[in-house]
C-alpha cells in the first residue's frame, strides 16, 4: 500500500504512547485513493487531503521493513481532529502522555494544529484549563454505549471489561506490576464475570503482587 500511512490508534501504538490495543490497523490515504481490498488484516481507513495527509509522515523500519507512520507530533494533533471517532479520552491520554515523555514539543503541536484546523489540543496541556475536558467520563461512556450497540453485547459488560482493562493498563506501567500470584490473576478473572462494582473495589484492594 504505497500511499497508506499508519495514524491514529495504530500510530499511537507503534509510537508507544497510551494503552490502545487497536483490533483493526487505521491507515490514512489521500482522498480520492481506492482503499485496497484485504481480508487481513482489518482497516480503518480514514481520508485526508493536502498538507493534513503529505505533512508529518515519516519512514521508520519495522523487522526489516519500511513503514510509513505519522510523526508524535501529528498523531497527536490528529486524534484531537478525530476525536468523535476514537474519543475524546484517547485524545487527552495521548497528548498527555507524549508530553510528560517529552515526545513533542509546543512548536510542534502548534504547527500541526494550523494543518488540522478545529479545537486544538493546546489547552488540554498540563497546567492549562480546558472546560471540554470535563466531559472525559461523558465520551467515554457514549462510546462504550455506541460499541455495545454495533457489536450486540451488553453494556454493562462491556463496561466491566473496559474498566478492568484499564485498570491491568494501569497497574502494568506502574512500580506494583510484578507477576500476581495464581490466585491474584484468578480472582481478576471472577471480578468480571460475577462481581458487582463495589465488590470489585474492595477485593481489588486486597490483591497483592507476590515479592
Amino acid at each position: 500500500m504505497p500511499k497508506g500511512v499508519l495514524c491514529l490508534l495504530s500510530a499511537l501504538q507503534f509510537h508507544e504512547i497510551g494503552t490502545q490495543l487497536p483490533h483493526e490497523v487505521w491507515i490514512a490515504l489521500p482522498e480520492g485513493t481506492q482503499a485496497p481490498a484485504l481480508s487481513y488484516p482489518l482497516l480503518r481507513i480514514t481520508r485526508l487531503r493536502g498538507t493534513a495527509y503529505s505533512d508529518g509522515i515519516q519512514t521508520m523500519t519495522d523487522h526489516g521493513a519500511p513503514i510509513r507512520v505519522y510523526s508524535v507530533a501529528k498523531t497527536v494533533t490528529d486524534c484531537f481532529k478525530f476525536r468523535n471517532k476514537i474519543g475524546l479520552d484517547v485524545a487527552l491520554e495521548a497528548l498527555k502522555d507524549a508530553w510528560r515523555g517529552r515526545k513533542v514539543t509546543m512548536a510542534e503541536l502548534s504547527h500541526f494544529a494550523k494543518i488540522n484546523p478545529g479545537r486544538t489540543c493546546h489547552a488540554a496541556l498540563p497546567g492549562s484549563h480546558d472546560p471540554m475536558t470535563g466531559n472525559l467520563s461523558a465520551s467515554i461512556l457514549a462510546r462504550l454505549l455506541t460499541l455495545a450497540k454495533q457489536r450486540g453485547d451488553d453494556y454493562n459488560l462491556l463496561l466491566n471489561r473496559f474498566g478492568m482493562e484499564r485498570l491491568l493498563a494501569r497497574v502494568s506501567m506502574s512500580p506494583a506490576r510484578r507477576p500476581l500470584s495464581a490466585e491474584g490473576r484468578s480472582a481478576l478473572c471472577t471480578l468480571v464475570r460475577h462481581a458487582t462494582p463495589a465488590d470489585q473495589g474492595r477485593r481489588l484492594a486486597r490483591l497483592r503482587p507476590r515479592r
